[in-house]
C-alpha cells in the first residue's frame, strides 16, 4: 500500500484580506508556523519517502518546516499549484458573497479565463500517478491548496466535479491533512 498525505498549507499573513489564489507573497503567520511545526512532529512518527510542494510561498514554508524535521528535501511541482483564477486579489468578503450561491467554476469570468475543475484534477492526478509508480508501498506528502486537494479527493471518490463546491464544514482547513491509501493505482481508503 502507498499512502499520500494531502496537506493544505498552514495559516498565512493576509493583511489586505484578499483571496490570493496564485499571487506572490503571503508568508506563514506565527500561527501557521506553529501549525507547520505540529505537522512536522506528527509526520516524524511516519516513514516519509518524499515531500512535494506547490511553488507558492505559503506551501513552500509549510513543506520546508516539515521537511527539516524529517531530514528531507522539498520537491517543488507546479502541478500542486493553487487554482488559476481571474479573481486573484479580490477582497475575500466580496469573493465569498459572489461564490456563496454558486460554484466559483460556474462564474462566467472563471469559465472564460480560469481553470476548470477537470483541468485541476488532471494535473493533480498526473503527479499522483507519477509518485504511485515511483514510490510503491511508501509514504509521501503533497503540500498544496484547498480546492486542488478537495477536487482530487472528490474525483477519486467518483463524485461529479464539473461544478465543484464543498460545504465549509467538509472542506480541508489550513494545516489540515487528508490521508489517501492506494493499492497499486487504486484508491482503497481515505480519511480526513
Amino acid at each position: 500500500m502507498t499512502t499520500i498525505y494531502l496537506v493544505r498549507h498552514c495559516d498565512y499573513e493576509n493583511p489586505d484580506h484578499v483571496n490570493p489564489f496564485r499571487n506572490a507573497g503571503y508568508p506563514l503567520s506565527s500561527l501557521g508556523r506553529r501549525e507547520a511545526s505540529s505537522l512536522a512532529e506528527h509526520f516524524s512518527k511516519e516513514k516519509i519517502a518524499a515531500i512535494y510542494s506547490s511553488p507558492l510561498l505559503r506551501c513552500q514554508q509549510t513543506a520546508h518546516i516539515i521537511a527539516k524535521k524529517l531530514g528531507l528535501l522539498v520537491k517543488t511541482d507546479d502541478r500542486l499549484l493553487e487554482v488559476n483564477s481571474p479573481y486573484a486579489g479580490m477582497n475575500l468578503d466580496q469573493f465569498n458573497n459572489l461564490t456563496r450561491p454558486v460554484s466559483l467554476y460556474a462564474l462566467p469570468l472563471q469559465i472564460e479565463k480560469g481553470e476548470t475543475p477537470e483541468e485541476i484534477y488532471t494535473r493533480l492526478k498526473s503527479i499522483t500517478d507519477e509518485v504511485l509508480t515511483r514510490f510503491p508501498n511508501q509514504n509521501l506528502i503533497f503540500v498544496s491548496h484547498g480546492d486542488p486537494i478537495m477536487i482530487l479527493l472528490s474525483s477519486l471518490r467518483g463524485q461529479d466535479i464539473s461544478l465543484f463546491k464543498i460545504p465549509t464544514d467538509r472542506y480541508i482547513p489550513k494545516g489540515g491533512v487528508i490521508r489517501l491509501v492506494f493499492s497499486g493505482s487504486k484508491l482503497v481508503s481515505y480519511n480526513q
